[in-house]
């Protein structure tokens, strides 16, 4: 955290007057800070209002647990174990609407396709669920532009469609269970991130 807040007050030290117009035929890559996993971005300045944008995200945990359970009759060890993991890809059509400022807002349209998978066992037990995404949205942004060739943003999705896919299985003693659900959704809410990026 210290590190991207060093980089940050840096990039606004050296800032001098820019625009969205000065990435246009450029490339560019971004990160993501203070965000639970790794989120990068190509960004491609298509023409002085409008680019093209690619994220991925990744992100996952894995923890072990081991119990002692003491009772009257018995005592019990026991080991469980459990692990999560998500990948997405985001390509998105952004256009900036005052590419001349070095302030400029902006709007995405963007998809998503994403796939996860979380498992859990341990006491003869075992669950499985797996889940694959597609959606698509709006997203606004507001991003500030230096003559270094960086920027720093500040964005936010609006609005989501989108539809997923959820299969799980159960495994314990004498019983195993096989689940499929498939979910419709809209959301519309507000999850800002901060961004920097680099324009080369």
């Amino acid at each position: 955290m210290k590190t991207g807040m060093t980089v940050m007050a840096a990039l606004v030290l050296l800032a001098a007057k820019a625009g969205a117009t000065d990435i246009a035929g450029k490339w560019g890559i971004g990160a993501s800070l203070f965000n639970s996993g790794i989120e990068t971005s190509l960004i491609h300045g298509h023409s002085e209002r409008t680019a093209w944008t690619l994220s991925f995200l990744l992100n996952g945990r894995s923890s072990d647990l081991s119990l002692t359970l003491i009772s009257p009759v018995e005592i019990t060890d026991q080991n469980r174990n459990s692990n999560t993991w998500r990948i997405g890809a985001r390509p998105s059509i952004r256009r900036f609407t005052r590419p001349s400022s070095d302030f400029s807002p902006y709007g995405d349209w963007f998809a998503f396709f994403g796939s996860g998978r979380f498992h859990s066992g341990g006491d003869a037990r075992t669950r499985t669920d797996k889940n694959m995404n597609v959606s698509t949205g709006l997203a606004f942004g507001l991003e500030y532009f230096t003559r270094r060739h960086a920027s720093v943003a500040v964005e936010t999705d609006v609005m989501t469609l989108g539809w997923n896919r959820i299969t799980g299985s159960t495994s314990r003693p004498g019983v195993d269970r096989a689940t499929t659900e498939n979910a419709f959704f809209a959301n519309a809410s507000l999850n800002p991130r901060l961004v920097l990026r680099a324009y080369f």
